[in-house]
């Protein structure tokens, strides 16, 4: 029987994620891993590089915030809403699961709204 590998967790503090524009930082409870990054910026972005055959962003979705576009190897493969009608910790904002095994760039950006440009990252889940 093959052995499991269980999935990497990378938070948003990682020096394996790359971030642009101003990023606020919390911590503590109720927080994945105690850890969330947050930002207003317009065109804001995190990314990374992983290998294997998915990954998951984790955020805090809340009133106000706005939409972001997920590239994935330099193309476009997603855009998505992370606003929600109430405060929510550890959600899931964005997955990408069954992917050929291989090494992947990640890019998430803020799409610009001067109403609703606010988007966070608590951590991204890879799986191998």
């Amino acid at each position: 029987m093959p052995e499991l590998t269980p999935t990497r967790r990378i938070v948003g503090q990682s020096r394996r994620v790359q971030l642009q524009g101003t990023w606020l930082e919390a911590a503590g409870q109720p927080l994945a891993l105690n850890h969330l990054r947050l930002t207003n910026t317009p065109d804001a972005w995190f990314e990374t590089t992983f290998y294997g055959t998915g990954m998951r962003w984790v955020c805090l979705r809340v009133p106000g915030f706005g939409k972001a576009t997920i590239t994935l190897n330099g193309r476009l493969f997603a855009q998505v809403d992370v606003h929600s009608g109430t405060s929510a910790y550890q959600q899931p904002c964005f997955s990408a699961r069954g992917l050929v095994r291989g090494k992947y760039h990640v890019r998430v950006t803020s799409v610009p709204d001067m109403q609703r440009r606010l988007f966070s990252l608590e951590m991204l889940e890879i799986e191998p």
